[in-house]
C-alpha cells in the first residue's frame, strides 16, 4: 500500500507538470499582453511553491512525520490542483 507521503510526491509532481504546461501556454502565445504577464507570474510563484513544498515533504517524512501531517497536505494539493487545472483551461480558451 502507497503511503500518504508517496502520493503526496506524486500530486506534488503532477503540480509541477501542470504549472509548467501553464507556462509554456503563456509564453508560448504570440501575444502575451497584461493579463498573460500576471499569469506568467502567477505560474513563477506555483513553481516555487511546488519546489519548496516538495524540499519540505522530504524532510518531513525524514523526520518521521506520518499521515497526520501528510493527510491534510492532500487536501491541499487536491484544492491547489483544482486551481492550477482551472487557469490551464482559462489559457488554453
Amino acid at each position: 500500500m502507497m503511503s500518504y507521503w508517496s502520493i503526496l510526491y506524486g500530486l506534488t509532481i503532477i503540480e509541477a507538470v501542470l504549472v509548467a504546461w501553464l507556462l509554456a501556454m503563456v509564453w508560448g502565445a504570440r501575444k502575451v499582453g497584461p493579463v498573460g504577464a500576471r499569469l506568467a507570474g502567477i505560474a513563477l510563484v506555483f513553481i516555487a511553491q511546488t519546489g519548496l513544498s516538495l524540499w519540505a515533504y522530504i524532510e518531513w517524512r525524514a523526520m518521521g512525520y506520518g499521515r497526520d501531517v501528510a493527510g491534510p497536505l492532500l487536501v491541499e494539493h487536491l484544492l491547489i490542483l483544482t486551481g492550477i487545472a482551472l487557469l490551464v483551461d482559462i489559457v488554453r480558451r
